[in-house]
């Protein structure tokens, strides 16, 4: 089953991340379980940026560290270059996962603060004796790995020789998370999953990580899963963007429409709520009111609909299937925005 959104994609073969029907519940006691994820379907393809957004709360890290098998889903598929991590156990699920690396939301705490700079950044290398990056003709596997951790560390503006011996203490919160950046990259991964990872940091260093971002994109061929709650974050850096609301997608599609044309009123409401630079205008109303419901207690039919304007019996009565809307998106929605839904 091919996951929801490939439509837009060129061809098949394309597709490098798979996500489909992802399920994650935990449990919490006296039989009791949570359903934090709840048939999350998308796919990536070879080089390109999924921006993930939503409220606090709504699966968005969840999905992501499901997708590294962080923990293990409770179910579905997570398809990556061709092979299902969820089949996956031990030693091959380990050498398949250098292939996918996360960036974190806070970047200091992240870093280990007993170990020096160059240790943290050269560790994978050293968990893989055999990895290309240390396998060498000639000049040996060291020299090899203190080669890719020196180009690394240049790529995202730092010098070895500088920052090798000192920990992680002695950088600011912007150069720690070139460091997390460097360490992400050593392996040569193929998808990069970047968990929040400018939140934490100064509006002025947000702009420099996500330039970053985008530089090494094009620089090591990279394909990236983007999460953030901050819009303006995700419109300037995603291809695609996706929308979730309590555990379940809202609307996908290209960033463009989702921003210009959204299908889904939770996207519309979202959109709304981004500060306007107008001290003259009105203030809108607060369309997106109220808390969403408690994952405990999930509404019937579509989650969304104890706090959207448009909803009916038929909302609290089926829970509506992601289907193409006219300037393609993704929408689960029985009433969209955007008129009828293409047949």
């Amino acid at each position: 089953m091919a996951g929801v959104g490939s439509a837009h994609l060129r061809a098949a073969d394309e597709v490098l991340l798979q996500v489909t029907d992802l399920h994650v519940e935990y449990p919490v006691g006296r039989g009791r379980k949570v359903s934090a994820v709840s048939g999350v379907s998308f796919d990536v393809a070879a080089g390109e940026t999924l921006g993930l957004v939503g409220e606090s709360g709504c699966g968005k890290s969840t999905t992501a560290r499901a997708v590294l098998q962080l923990p293990h889903p409770t179910g579905g598929e997570v398809v990556f270059d061709g092979v299902d991590l969820t089949t996956l156990r031990g030693e091959e699920l380990r050498r398949v996962r250098t292939g996918l690396q996360m960036i974190f939301q806070d970047p200091i705490a992240s870093l280990n603060p007993r170990r020096a700079v160059g240790d943290i950044v050269r560790e994978g290398l050293d968990i893989w004796p055999d990895h290309p990056h240390r396998v060498t003709e000639g000049d040996g596997g060291e020299a090899a790995a203190s080669d890719r951790v020196r180009a690394v560390l240049g790529s995202v503006g730092m010098d070895l020789d500088e920052v090798a011996s000192r920990r992680p203490h002695e950088f600011s919160g912007g150069q720690c998370q070139r460091i997390c950046i460097a360490r992400a990259l050593v392996l040569d991964p193929r998808v990069l999953i970047c968990d929040e990872p400018v939140s934490a940091l100064d509006v002025s260093i947000q702009a420099q990580i996500l330039n970053l971002l985008e530089d090494l994109k094009e620089l090591y061929g990279l394909t990236m899963l983007f999460i953030a709650h901050d819009l303006a974050v995700v419109k300037s850096i995603s291809d695609r963007v996706c929308v979730m609301y309590l555990g379940r997608i809202c609307e996908i599609g290209p960033t463009e429409a989702i921003f210009d044309r959204p299908a889904h009123p939770y996207t519309d409401a979202l959109l709304a709520s981004i500060p306007q630079l107008d001290p003259g205008g009105e203030a809108e109303e607060d369309i997106l009111a109220g808390d969403p419901p408690s994952p405990f207690d999930v509404p019937s039919g579509c989650r969304f609909r104890t706090r959207c304007p448009r909803a009916t019996e038929l909302c609290a009565e089926q829970v509506p299937e992601l289907r193409p809307a006219p300037d393609g998106q993704f929408v689960a929605c029985h009433f969209p925005l955007t008129g009828d839904l293409v047949q």
